[in-house]
């Protein structure tokens, strides 16, 4: 018994060592995607003369988005961090589940507004919950005028997050919110 103690610290001791040498090399190759993201922008193509062509990739510059009958100006800096499941925006098929994902085709309304459900789905808000959702993705994001929308959101940046995309921005606007908010399943 005495020998299998001593064994069982000895592998914890290699089992943290092969742990720590993971995340060193997991943080390394985070960092390599981070740099080789950011010169993403340029897509480099070969034409008949084997000459490399640089060209633009399209990057949403402007959040114009026509829900409904109605226009938002999404702020660029969360435009890219958010799912479709239709439109030249789209980025996920419906089929995923994804709750946070906003489909065009839903209605939008002005209206009495009234405060989500515990765990929201876009697909499941009401028109007027729509409009208030969108109209706060056109914000700076200071004010959260219900905590159902900011679980929305975070639904986005945790999927980022889990497909290794987006980590700083998603990271950013975290922080932000909980910066914001006093709730322990949001924290």
């Amino acid at each position: 018994m005495i020998l299998c103690l001593a064994n069982i610290h000895i592998t914890l001791g290699i089992l943290a060592v092969c742990g720590i040498v993971w995340l060193i090399v997991r943080l390394f190759k985070k960092h390599d995607k981070i740099n080789s993201s950011n010169a993403g922008n340029v897509d480099q193509s070969v034409d008949s003369t084997d000459t490399p062509k640089t060209t633009a990739k399209p990057v949403v510059h402007e959040g114009n988005l026509v829900a409904g009958n109605k226009s938002y100006n999404i702020n660029p800096k969360i435009l890219p961090l958010l799912y479709f499941t239709d439109s030249q925006l789209k980025n996920i098929d419906s089929e995923v589940g994804e709750p946070s994902a906003i489909s065009i085709n839903f209605p939008v309304a002005e209206g009495q507004f009234q405060k989500l459900s515990y765990y929201p789905s876009y697909s499941g808000l009401t028109s007027e919950q729509r409009n208030g959702f969108l109209t706060w993705l056109t914000t700076d994001l200071s004010n959260v005028p219900d905590i159902g929308f900011a679980f929305l959101l975070l639904y986005c940046l945790e999927r980022h997050i889990l497909h290794d995309e987006y980590l700083e921005e998603s990271l950013k606007i975290i922080s932000k919110l909980q910066g914001q908010i006093s709730n322990g399943s949001f924290d």
